[in-house]
């Protein structure tokens, strides 16, 4: 009887292949073969053990205020959940929401939704119930606060449905207990351009008639005219709080480019470099 001969695995493929196992048995149920869908930010993709983010997760994005770019990142986030089909529901309790930032990057507006909730209770209602929505992709909002029990049912029903709830928060909800697959705090590392709050619709000074945005298809873009964009790329820090899997990194530093929405990483020596130099002077006229 002859033995067989087993050949022995290199220590990094066996690392890696154990690795896998691992996050499939503690993934959740129906969790294993979700499509992960990109981020939209490549750098924070191949900090994430998916790649991405799964069709069925909450994800949080933590900022310390107005302009420090949480907000564009989730509108990247929604873009590509949709890419492939569904609705986009943006649940505006703020009313907001400023349609040509959506159109300039590649969102199909004639499935975007806009619900404008007039009280928190309204808006976890409203949250809930597109989250349980078969034919949403993805649901953005902006809550003040999450009671627990509206966080897991909101878990709940994205984890039902596939559709990725991309939550918007202060940076006091880090101390907060969460129901999220990933969170993360958004950090600004330049001075502040104004282009979130003018453009990503999600500080908007003047707030839009709401009969204007009750519809859900924006023909011809928007009666409301689209602010210039910065020249220069937006330096922000992005700092991994929690996260299925293991992470690849756990800080990153990026730049974003407002007029494309395209996101690379930078080295953060540069963006020290910027800040010492300060802003350009066409910015500050």
């Amino acid at each position: 009887m002859t033995a067989k001969t087993v050949k022995s695995r290199p220590a990094a493929t066996e690392v890696r292949r154990l690795t896998r196992l691992l996050q499939r048995w503690s993934a959740p149920p129906g969790d294993v073969d979700v499509e992960t869908v990109p981020s939209g930010a490549p750098p924070l993709d191949a900090a994430l053990a998916d790649g991405g983010f799964r069709r069925g997760w909450l994800v949080e994005w933590l900022a310390a205020g107005r302009g420090a770019g949480a907000g564009a990142l989730a509108l990247l986030a929604a873009r590509e959940a949709c890419r492939t089909g569904g609705a986009l529901v943006i649940v505006d309790r703020a009313g907001t929401f400023y349609p040509p930032a959506l159109a300039a990057w590649g969102v199909d507006l004639s499935r975007t939704i806009v619900a404008l909730p007039a009280t928190d209770r309204d808006e976890a209602w409203a949250i809930d119930q597109a989250l349980r929505c078969p034919h949403a992709a993805a649901v953005l909002a902006a809550p003040r606060r999450i009671d627990d029990r509206n966080f897991r049912r909101w878990q709940l029903a994205a984890e039902t449905s596939g559709a990725m709830g991309l939550l918007l928060r202060p940076a006091a909800a880090r101390s907060e207990p969460t129901w999220s697959a990933v969170r993360m705090q958004v950090t600004p590392q330049g001075t502040a351009t104004g282009w979130e709050q003018a453009q990503s619709g999600w500080g908007r000074a003047e707030r839009p008639p709401r009969g204007a945005m009750r519809d859900a298809e924006f023909s011809g873009g928007s009666r409301w005219s689209s602010p210039a964009a910065p020249t220069n790329d937006w330096p922000l820090r992005l700092e991994l709080l929690r996260s299925r899997g293991p992470l690849r990194a756990r800080t990153l530093h990026v730049q974003l480019d407002p007029r494309t929405g395209d996101c690379h990483e930078t080295d953060p020596r540069r963006v020290v470099a910027q800040l010492a130099v300060g802003p350009a002077r066409d910015q500050t006229a």
